[in-house]
């Protein structure tokens, strides 16, 4: 008996307990319906994505100037340029595209060494300001189509096109154009080498053992009392070179064979008491066997 009493009052106080009779009314937790839980996780995102979205507009975060040093021919405005446009392709949809921190400065350095004719570029922000510290790739050789001037290394590959303030200080040089009174020319390099390709080639590099050649030929000239205006090549695979010098006769050097014992049958054919100096050439390319004309 009771125990049939003692099981009646256990599964009537558990019917109590889930029917909530027993619960403490102080303490009832009243559940939010569903849909109400999920506009609220909406809102909350939304706000806190237009907070993130506002932080980006502060006055504080926005890019004031660009400083750009050590360029002599790169423009400076498109420097400028591809930084801002850098921050503006990192920033997120409605994001302010001046925010100084959209993108890393490392990303905007490795930007610039593409696009433009760099050895390497440093940039460092400051405050809301970026310097960027460029250094351009040297180039030592003009090469001279008929279509434009490009500018080599010393392997004779291409860097960039010359700019018109060299492509106009090239003119007067090899003197296809007189300068003006008044005018002021870009100083180029000493005996920097100016190609000129007479075949009509669209080319922009030249082969690497030709321009190495060259460029030994245009260094040692000098020390033998003698300048060079221009160096004429008939096509990239030209075997040999002229030099148009500031002497009244020009020089052939092969470009196959040792420089500094074509200049020594050179010496000895200008150095020699029954010298007379040539109208047009003296030709080196044959070893030992020097030819004037």
């Amino acid at each position: 008996m009771l125990k049939k009493q003692r099981d009646f009052l256990r599964l009537r106080h558990a019917k109590d307990h889930d029917d909530g009779t027993l619960k403490n009314p102080l303490f009832l937790k009243v559940c939010k319906p569903r849909w109400m839980i999920i506009i609220s996780v909406v809102l909350l995102f939304f706000s806190a994505m237009a907070i993130c979205i506002g932080a980006t507009y502060i006055p504080w975060f926005q890019i004031e100037s660009v400083t750009v040093q050590g360029v002599s021919t790169i423009n400076v405005e498109s420097v400028d340029k591809t930084v801002r446009q850098a921050l503006a392709d990192a920033a997120f949809p409605m994001c302010s595209s001046a925010n100084i921190y959209s993108t890393s400065t490392s990303n905007i350095e490795s930007l610039i060494v593409q696009l433009f004719a760099v050895e390497s570029a440093k940039v460092v922000r400051s405050g809301q300001s970026f310097s960027v510290d460029i250094q351009e790739k040297i180039t030592t050789i003009a090469l001279r189509t008929k279509e434009k001037t490009a500018m080599l290394d010393t392997r004779g590959f291409f860097v960039r096109d010359a700019t018109l303030e060299e492509s106009r200080a090239i003119d007067v040089r090899i003197g296809v154009a007189a300068q003006n009174p008044e005018e002021t020319l870009l100083i180029l390099q000493g005996d920097m080498p100016i190609v000129i390709n007479t075949e009509n080639e669209s080319i922009t590099e030249l082969p690497e053992n030709s321009a190495k050649t060259i460029l030994t030929i245009s260094m040692k000239l000098p020390t033998n009392g003698i300048h060079a205006v221009a160096y004429e090549i008939n096509g990239t695979q030209s075997p040999y070179v002229r030099v148009d010098t500031t002497l009244p006769y020009d020089l052939y050097f092969s470009l196959s064979e040792d420089v500094d014992e074509q200049l020594r049958a050179l010496r000895a054919v200008i150095t020699a008491n029954n010298f007379v100096s040539p109208k047009e050439y003296i030709d080196l390319r044959f070893g030992a066997y020097v030819y004037k004309k």
